[in-house]
């Protein structure tokens, strides 16, 4: 048995930053860390100075119409944050980015913060790699996003520190809309974070800016193990995740719990099966797992194919259906599928060569693509009938 560490070529770990006081959980989609919390929105805004000023040159009025807007729309704790990272170093950088326009903003209402804790809004790293995250590079809107079960990827403005991908591209979000019937009920379409749908709502308009409102703060994407292990309680108790944590980026496709059914794997066992639920060295979201053939991290070529049911991936002699697509952590991607691979054959030049292959190209698309079909069993918005 060849052990899954060995089999991430190439990877040097990385030592995280981060204040161990400070843990992220997630509820409803919205972030929380630590347990305090703030009570009330106005209390939030009570503790925050309102000092508006345009920070930075702005050469097309983008930050200025941001700040105009806020307060009319009664957006105040977003713009009173705003101003206060105006103020720091990283929120200085985050505006002169978003000042040159063909942006999106994912603009949180006031309600949206109460599950917020203060230990973000009163740390201006956290608080700019949040806004950094609600910052969309590029001009979305209906037109532009495709229609569940497709998804569209879009690159935001959060980058570094442990969020970190091949090629150096920023983390981006999955947006997807319902049919053309449902708009009219549910806005212009939705933000998706691992099945939770949040729904948004078009305020401003402009050539080089486009204003979301959302009535939920969007949660920062987790590392692999703190997304997998509520989900899938196999990988409970062991360290099988921890060298996809150092990864400079993987893509996994991960059994739902109810595709493991009664079966009972040993620890060794899931080490056997698991290198061939993985692409290393690359993220592949769903609108690109079509595009070329890909290698598992245990050197067994992986089948990926596309019909009227789904989007299906084979390896050994196991088909597994992608029942929830784009999952977004923070160094790379995971696919729900409805069966484990039982793969435990290793071809361990073909890993290396693969992952070489990888790393080279940086495999990490940013245009969007109307093609694959899923049928989501997750989002409970499509069920493939």
């Amino acid at each position: 048995m060849i052990s899954l560490t060995h089999l991430f070529i190439g990877i040097l770990p990385i030592i995280l930053a981060q204040d161990p006081t400070i843990t992220t959980t997630s509820s409803d989609s919205t972030t929380v860390i630590d347990s305090t919390t703030v009570s009330s929105t106005q209390s939030l805004t009570a503790v925050i100075t309102n000092t508006a000023s345009v920070p930075v040159t702005d050469p097309n009025g983008v930050v200025k119409s941001i700040y105009d807007f806020l307060p009319g729309a009664g957006l105040n704790i977003t713009y009173n944050l705003l101003t206060q990272i105006s103020n720091t170093s990283e929120g200085i950088s985050l505006l002169n980015l978003v000042s040159q326009g063909n942006i999106s903003f994912l603009a949180p209402t006031d309600q949206a913060y109460q599950n917020v804790s203060t230990n973000i809004t009163s740390n201006s790293t956290l608080l700019t790699q949040l806004f950094s995250y609600h910052f969309l590079q590029g001009v979305w809107g209906p037109n532009t996003t495709a229609t569940i079960p497709n998804d569209t990827i879009v690159r935001t403005f959060l980058n570094g520190s442990e969020y970190h991908l091949p090629g150096g591209f920023s983390s981006p979000i999955v947006l997807s809309k319902q049919p053309k019937a449902l708009l009219k009920d549910v806005g212009p379409f939705e933000v998706i974070q691992n099945s939770f749908g949040l729904i948004t709502n078009e305020e401003l308009s402009g050539p080089d800016l486009r204003i979301f409102v959302i009535d939920q703060v969007l949660q920062l994407p987790q590392k692999v193990n703190d997304t997998v292990i509520p989900t899938q309680p196999l990988f409970n108790n062991t360290n099988l995740l921890d060298p996809l944590i150092d990864s400079e980026g993987f893509t996994l496709f991960l059994p739902y719990h109810h595709a493991v059914g009664t079966m009972n794997f040993s620890v060794t066992e899931l080490e056997q099966v698991l290198p061939n639920h993985i692409i290393n060295g690359s993220v592949v979201y769903s609108t690109e797992l079509l595009l070329e053939n890909f290698t598992s991290a245990g050197g067994e070529p992986f089948l990926i194919e596309q019909n009227e049911n789904g989007t299906f991936v084979t390896s050994g002699n196991v088909t597994a259906l992608i029942v929830g697509a784009d999952w977004i952590v923070s160094n790379g991607v995971i696919h729900v599928i409805d069966h484990i691979f039982l793969n435990t054959d290793v071809d361990q030049e073909a890993a290396e060569s693969a992952y070489s292959v990888n790393v080279a190209q940086a495999v990490s698309s940013d245009v969007f693509f109307v093609r694959s079909v899923f049928k989501w069993g997750e989002r409970g918005v499509y069920s493939g009938e």
